[in-house]
Formats: C-alpha cells, structure tokens, sequence
C-alpha cells in the first residue's frame, strides 16, 4: 500500500497550472454561452424582422386590392343602372308617337310592363351590388385577419423557441461550471469566481428573453396596428361604395318615374 505521505507535494507551479486550467473552463463556458447568445439574437432579429415585415407587406397588398375591387365593382354598378335607365328612355321614345312628347294610347300597358322590369332590375341589380361589396369586404377582412394571426403565431413560436435555446445553453454553462468549482487549489476562490461566470451566462439569459420579449411585442403591436387600420379602410370604402349605389339607385328610379309619366 502507498503512503500518501510519501507522494510528493503539489508545486506552486502545478497548482498554478491546475486552476489556471479550470479558470479556462470557466472562460471557456461564458465564452460559449455568449457567442450562442449573440447569435440568437441576432437570428431572432433578422427572422422577427422578416416576418414583420412580410406581414406588413401582405396586409398592405390585400388592403389595396381590397379597395380598388369593392370602388371598382361600385362604378361598374352605378353605370349598369344608369344605362339601364337610358336603355328603357329609348325604348320608351320608340313608343311615342312621331314627334310626340306623350306616349300613345296604344303603348300605354307595354310601358307600364317596362317599366316594372326595369324597376325590378334596378332594385335587383342594387341589391346584387350590396351583396358583392359585403362578400368582398368579408374575404378581405378574413384574409388580412388570417395573415395578422399567423404572423403573430410565427414570431411567438420563433421566441419561445430561441428562448428555450438560451435556457438550455445557460443551463448546460452553469452544469459545467459548477463541476469545476468543486476542484482546484483554493475552493474558496474557484467558487467564487465560477459564481461570478454563472452570474454573467444569468444576465446574459435575462437579458436576451427581456429583449426578445420587448422585440416580438413591438412586432406584434406594429401588425395588429396595420391590421385594425387596414380593417378600418376597408370599413370606410365599403360604407362609400353601398352609398354611391344607393344613390345611383335613387337617380335611376327617380328618372324611371319621370319617363313613365
């Protein structure tokens, strides 16, 4: 068996060495962690940033397409009603008598039924024009709601899991640290200089969470701003749209009712 006491003791110079060792594990974890960090962040930055703003980008788009086609479909039907009108106009002078400001005695049922058709087409083709509009304004809103929910959905998902990457990192560090801190010449001084490392991979992780957090917020706020103004616009040009056919419709009637008189 060997005497303990006669192995020889440590030099000064190799526990130098030994703990100079350990501080390199201790460097090298905080070194790890920290470029881990830094590269999560700024991953998570280019990808919240891109999602924003292809969100952005899609909400713009359906919106303005969403406006042109509902204004769009409006003057096509204001036109198709005043046409009607002047359609009816001019098979209402045909009935006339030559050089005749009244309509004959003749025509005067054959009037009263075109004039009942038009009527009808106008009411029909108003109502066909509302109904368009508000389907439109419904598929738009839906769209721009679904993209609005699936870009927030993308950068949550994208948060959580960089900030489980950093937790993971953070706790895989602090493992590695602690098992050095338990060796070396002087535990006191280990101990408290790998406390010290820990303490820096902590801020480190608090750090990137507090700043993921305030960046997808910001994010989350920014779309949801563009969609509630987006839903807003569409709102606002389609009460514009019903209201210029409606009027149109008043204009076309009004005009019927005086050439059948």
């Amino acid at each position: 068996m060997v005497n303990n006491s006669d192995k020889p003791s440590p030099s000064i110079e190799d526990l130098d060495n030994l703990d100079r060792q350990f501080e390199s594990d201790r460097l090298s974890a905080v070194k790890t962690f920290g470029a881990s960090f830094s590269e999560q962040v700024v991953s998570a930055i280019a990808a919240i940033g891109e999602i924003s703003q292809v969100a952005n980008a899609r909400i713009q788009a359906d919106t303005r397409i969403a406006i042109a086609s509902i204004a769009s479909h409006a003057e096509v039907t204001c036109i198709e009603l005043i046409a009607t009108v002047e359609l009816a106009s001019l098979k209402i002078d045909q009935l006339k008598g030559s050089g005749s400001e009244t309509i004959t005695t003749g025509h005067t049922a054959t009037v009263a039924e075109l004039g009942n058709e038009v009527r009808m087409e106008i009411e029909g083709g108003c109502s066909r024009s509302i109904e368009e509009i508000e389907r439109q304004a419904r598929l738009a809103v839906s769209k721009i709601s679904k993209n609005t929910d699936e870009a927030i959905s993308k950068i949550q998902r994208h948060v959580a899991k960089v900030k489980a990457a950093v937790a993971c990192n953070a706790s895989v560090a602090s493992e590695k640290l602690k098992a050095s801190k338990v060796k070396g010449r002087t535990p006191e001084s280990i101990t408290r200089d790998a406390e010290l490392a820990r303490k820096k991979i902590s801020d480190f992780a608090t750090k990137v969470t507090s700043q993921l957090t305030t960046m997808s917020s910001q994010a989350i706020s920014n779309i949801s701003a563009l969609s509630v103004t987006s839903l807003k616009e569409i709102s606002k040009i389609v009460k514009a749209a019903e209201l210029r056919v409606m009027k149109i419709k008043a204009t076309s009637l009004t005009r019927l009712m005086h050439l059948l008189e």
